[in-house]
């Protein structure tokens, strides 16, 4: 990859995938991706990259912003004033209304969730908003500038409210374990490489479609070609590649997972769920097909 392609993708990871676990490691990678002086004059993007990600594999997963953002989206049925919002305990509901107010001002919702834009004026109101108000430090509201500008995504507007609520809402917070899929070793490399984006990743998915019933039973209810073959990669991305096997779970991670499973209730999310579970059940059967390909390839 292009070193200058690097950075963007770097930190909406840190954002989505490790949150809060850490926030000096994400002050630090928002400002490494910010200034390239900075990176060339301490050993170049791959040295400052690789450090970086090495302190990534110590970190739990944490993904509370990208579900109070989840949360937050008024056309999953949550939004203010809605007699499921309203049966929340009230500092709980307040976090989601403003969540959900912060949402609704700054995207611009496109069907998939991936193709969202967002208003960089208002996302900056809204931090300055945050900043007047003085849920948290006016140097996290800095950051959260710079990470917005970096990514152009409103997770960094949403981690101040996320940081805010953990802190209000209290409780114990611990580290869960995940399980994970069957891993084998294909061509030296665990299987989980071979996902969509790989030559011999999108093949073996292809074929395993074509011997899935299941499979081929739920993606026949979309109609789009390119939209099969979006969702297909997301869903093994999501059960498979996407799976971390620590994970932060508190009160507020709790309550929000809790209000996620209460309100995915749209054809489409319904939809996603089912292929999930067939995708899990599916792993074995794709090794077989990635194995069977790789060693065709190799001769």
């Amino acid at each position: 990859m292009d070193a200058a392609k690097f950075w963007k993708p770097l930190v909406a990871i840190a954002l989505k995938d490790f949150g809060l676990s850490d926030l000096h490691l994400l002050a630090t990678i928002v400002a490494a991706a910010s200034n390239k002086t900075w990176r060339r004059k301490v050993g170049g993007d791959w040295h400052v990259a690789s450090f970086l990600l090495e302190k990534f594999t110590q970190l739990p997963c944490d993904r509370r912003i990208v579900k109070l953002r989840r949360a937050s989206i008024p056309q999953r049925g949550v939004a203010t004033g809605t007699t499921s919002l309203n049966r929340l305990p009230p500092l709980f509901r307040e976090t989601i209304e403003h969540a959900t107010g912060i949402v609704h001002r700054c995207e611009r919702h496109i069907e998939y969730l991936s193709m969202t834009s967002i208003s960089a004026s208002a996302c900056d109101a809204a931090l300055k908003e945050i900043e007047q108000r003085n849920i948290v430090s006016g140097k996290l509201i800095e950051i959260c500038m710079q990470a917005r500008r970096t990514t152009q995504s409103i997770l960094p507007v949403l981690l101040p409210l996320t940081l805010a609520a953990k802190r209000s809402m209290g409780g114990s917070q611990t580290i869960i374990e995940r399980g994970v899929p069957e891993v084998r070793i294909i061509g030296g490399l665990p299987s989980y490489v071979f996902d969509g984006n790989t030559y011999l990743g999108h093949m073996a998915l292809r074929q395993l479609v074509k011997e899935d019933r299941d499979l081929l039973n739920l993606l026949s209810r979309i109609p789009s070609i390119r939209q099969k073959s979006t969702i297909l990669g997301e869903t093994l991305f999501a059960v498979e590649g996407g799976i971390c096997v620590h994970e932060v779970s508190d009160h507020f991670s709790r309550e929000l997972s809790s209000l996620d499973a209460n309100t995915s209730n749209s054809e489409r999310e319904q939809l996603v769920a089912e292929l999930r579970i067939a995708m899990r059940s599916a792993i074995p059967k794709l090794n077989h097909i990635r194995e069977k390909l790789c060693a065709s390839n190799l001769g």
